[in-house]
């Protein structure tokens, strides 16, 4: 992605993620739709987009907001391959957050 890059934390609640992974499992199904994670009333997001011929289009915003407030958009092309092993590994953090 030519250099750019963001490391803080990403906060995101059950229910965002409950939603996020069944998105994402009927992505994986139907190679269509839109999953997306994010907590209401927050600015920071992260999505994936199902387009045409198997595309899974990644994209979010991520924000920093200070005296000099900064934020990072990033998109990038991947395919539906990722789908499976990333609701994979979704389900287990989804299932420490219940507990």
């Amino acid at each position: 992605s030519r250099g750019f890059a963001v490391e803080r934390p990403f906060y995101f609640d059950g229910h965002g993620l409950r939603t996020f992974l069944a998105d994402l499992e009927a992505m994986d199904r139907t190679l269509s739709g839109v999953a997306r994670l994010q907590v209401p009333h927050e600015d920071d997001f992260i999505q994936l987009r199902a387009s045409s011929m198997g595309a899974i289009i990644a994209s979010g915003s991520i924000h920093e907001h200070s005296d000099l407030s900064q934020v990072l958009q990033f998109s990038f092309s991947t395919d539906q391959t990722c789908l499976k092993p990333l609701a994979r590994q979704v389900r287990p953090i989804l299932e420490l957050h219940a507990a």
